[in-house]
């Protein structure tokens, strides 16, 4: 064998040795992106804030984004929202998200029936990962039935991934 054919052969060697390695790279990454869909549950006093800016910012504790993987609002989660508000579930692509976000597991030791995520920035360019909204009453509402139907305009401006619901579902 000649030093030319050698050093081709080495190089052919070394291009398949690459090509495997990217091919390796890729599937992982693709691999760890199968997150489905995630919810993130808030106030319907903040959704309109949410969709102007189309931004779901950090929250009050200045760290996270709570997410569950969980499509009902878990049930330690429900005395956040018993001052009568509507609750709002946005549905949103895991999988297009953790493309360009660290979407983190999270559990808190006091309860083991939780399927939260946690993001550690802000959400931009929100429109882009949600699939939908929905808006459910608490039951005992501080807002008048007026009072929703002239807010429906206003959520018409930002997107019509909207609904009212009386129960959430898949």
């Amino acid at each position: 064998m000649t030093i030319n054919e050698i050093l081709n052969q080495q190089l052919e060697n070394d291009i398949i040795e690459l090509s495997l390695k990217k091919s390796f790279k890729e599937f992982l990454l693709k691999e760890a992106k199968q997150v489905g869909d995630i919810y993130h549950f808030t106030e319907l006093s903040k959704l309109l804030s949410i969709l102007k800016s189309n931004k779901l910012r950090i929250g009050i504790n200045g760290l996270t984004i709570s997410l569950s993987r969980d499509f009902d609002l878990p049930r330690h989660s429900r005395g956040y929202f018993d001052n009568g508000d509507y609750i709002v579930r946005f549905t949103l692509d895991g999988n297009k998200l953790s493309e360009n976000i660290f979407i983190r597991p999270y559990s808190d030791e006091r309860y083991n029936d939780e399927r939260e995520e946690i993001i550690q920035k802000d959400i931009k360019n929100l429109d882009k990962y949600l699939k939908k909204i929905e808006i459910i009453s608490t039951g005992t509402s501080m807002y008048t039935k007026e009072q929703i139907i002239a807010l429906e305009p206003n959520i018409k401006k930002y997107t019509k991934k909207y609904e009212f619901v009386k129960k959430f579902k898949k």
